[in-house]
């Protein structure tokens, strides 16, 4: 990101410099995003998991009390509860799935 910028206040956000994120986070983290964002798609979004995660963040309240309400939820969850449709039995297999959208879409 350079150092110095200026955006304008109504440049719509899809037309704005961008900057990675690149962050590590759980597999079961990163599975539950994938899994949100195949709801969308099946819902008729035409999205990514970037835009995805961008939108969350925007949303999100901002405020100390729901900040700290989300660090415990997640502090204290487990594996399992990450998942959307985590199948059965008590073990997680997650295989690995191919990065982007999907062909023809």
């Amino acid at each position: 990101m350079p150092r110095d910028f200026d955006i304008s206040y109504d440049a719509p956000i899809d037309q704005v410099p961008r900057v990675p994120v690149g962050k590590m986070w759980p597999i079961p983290v990163h599975r539950r995003l994938e899994q949100l964002v195949d709801v969308a798609r099946a819902d008729g979004e035409r999205t990514s998991a970037t835009e995805l995660l961008a939108a969350i963040v925007y949303a999100f309240e901002a405020t100390p009390e729901n900040i700290t309400s989300a660090l415990r939820a997640y502090r204290t969850s487990t594996a399992g509860e990450h998942l959307i449709d985590r199948g059965g039995g008590d073990v997680l297999r997650f295989k690995k799935r191919a990065q982007g959208r999907p062909v023809g879409r």
